[in-house]
């Protein structure tokens, strides 16, 4: 609990500035997000049960092979909660939530505005990859790359990088999204993401 605690607190914490790199770091766009060590295959795409089917609570994250056009289900756009805190939202409806332990599954729910297990933060790597923080501190992961079989995205204690990096990739050009020069030496040296995110 102290540790979950000392987590938000830091948050909380960070500079303005910060907060408004975090803010203008994503433009308001749907992506598609790809685990890293995927990269440059069609497999490892997130995903929900169903083609076209419109919101269905209580449906498990997956990953699943991307196919053209692209579907619904596998697009998500990023609403900025405050505090460099997201909403990830299916364009099929609702928002994705992180389940109560013992629960490590990531599902969609109707948007709750007091739900802190609605909220996700985005960490931006030197190896140009995002890292997803539910808001206990656990990392989105899968169990292993280039699968197509619908494996759930979990929630999990800090593991290695390569496990836990994913890519987010425009629908519209099949091409991955960086932050700009500017946004990169920013977040790359920012101490207080630093101390949060510290092994």
């Amino acid at each position: 609990m102290k540790k979950i605690i000392t987590f938000i607190i830091i948050l909380s914490t960070l500079p303005k500035a910060a907060i408004l790199a975090q803010e203008s770091m994503l433009p308001d766009k749907t992506y598609c997000v790809q685990f890293a060590a995927d990269q440059n295959t069609k497999y490892g795409f997130w995903d929900l049960p169903g083609t076209k089917r419109p919101f269905q609570k209580g449906a498990s994250l997956q990953i699943n092979i991307i196919e053209n056009p692209i579907d619904l289900e596998r697009r998500y756009r990023f609403k900025y909660f405050g505090n460099g805190w997201f909403k990830i939202c299916p364009l099929t409806g609702g928002v994705l939530e992180a389940a109560k332990e013992p629960s490590n599954e990531i599902t969609t729910q109707k948007e709750n505005e007091n739900s802190k297990e609605q909220l996700f933060y985005l960490k931006y790597t030197k190896n140009e990859t995002w890292i997803f923080f539910t808001y206990t501190g656990k990392q989105l992961t899968i169990n292993s790359p280039h699968s197509n079989n619908c494996q759930n995205v979990d929630c999990c204690s800090k593991k290695s990088d390569k496990d836990t990096e994913w890519l987010l990739i425009s629908p519209e050009t099949g091409k991955v999204f960086n932050l700009n020069r500017k946004q990169k030496n920013f977040f790359l040296q920012n101490k207080n993401q630093q101390q949060v995110f510290q092994d």
